[in-house]
């Protein structure tokens, strides 16, 4: 089952997800479900009420329905500067999984004497008022 979660102001598609989340049930959202058999990437879709008080026998039945529209216009040109965008930052995305932690960095920092000296004492004031245990 698909849900897709809709602004009850104005209709507007606000995300679509295979769970509803307690934020979404309040008066400030409608909520529709489609099966995963029906639906399609890459289309708009509406929400409709029309369902809903049909089936008691359904637990979904307090729910909308999703309908599927029209295809989507995609820019092939904007896809193609996002992918290589986002190929020619992968590098950061890799690195920064396997650098150390920040606050190890410092620690290294301050060990081997790199940080001013005004630094350097705020810093062992925190080590000496709060020790490593033994």
């Amino acid at each position: 089952m698909k849900y897709f979660i809709f602004n009850a102001t104005d209709e507007s598609l606000v995300v679509s997800t295979s769970v509803v989340n307690s934020n979404f049930q309040t008066d400030d959202y409608l909520v529709a479900t489609l099966d995963d058999n029906e639906y399609e990437r890459g289309y708009v879709y509406t929400y409709s009420g029309d369902n809903i008080g049909q089936n008691p026998e359904d637990p979904y039945d307090h729910y909308g329905r999703a309908v599927k529209g029209d295809a989507v216009e995609v820019d092939q040109d904007l896809v193609d500067a996002m992918d290589a965008e986002e190929q020619a930052t992968r590098y950061q995305r890799d690195r920064k999984d396997e650098y150390p932690s920040i606050g190890d960095q410092l620690d290294a920092l301050f060990k081997a004497g790199l940080f001013p000296a005004e630094m350097a004492t705020q810093i062992q004031a925190v080590k000496d008022a709060h020790p490593k245990p033994e």
